[in-house]
């Protein structure tokens, strides 16, 4: 259920702290001018590149969960093998950072 809340709202809005957690800060991200390059599944799943969670609507509760980054581990049609890696701002310190491996297929 996180991934899909995840990868349903990426790139739009920051939610992290760039010092605290290693984010680009805000003023890179809205710089950023490929923000819409991802119209295709395949090609947003399928990218080496480290994406980050820019935006969340008000009505989905992260529970403590900041700066959200997937990073893709392996991709070969249809199955792709990604780390999802954040920040839980609930959990003590030197436990915070949380990384879950994430096996997606796409269905045509």
């Amino acid at each position: 259920m996180f991934l899909q809340v995840a990868l349903a709202v990426l790139y739009a809005f920051t939610s992290c702290n760039a010092e605290e957690c290693d984010c680009y800060p805000e003023d890179i991200l809205e710089s950023i001018t490929e923000i819409s390059e991802f119209r295709d599944a395949w090609n947003f799943f399928d990218t080496s590149q480290r994406l980050y969670l820019l935006w969340i609507s008000l009505t989905v509760s992260l529970m403590g969960k900041q700066c959200i980054i997937i990073e893709r581990s392996s991709a070969t049609f249809p199955n792709i093998v990604s780390k999802l890696t954040y920040i839980d701002s609930l959990k003590p310190p030197g436990q915070e950072r949380v990384s879950q491996k994430i096996n997606t297929e796409l269905q045509l």
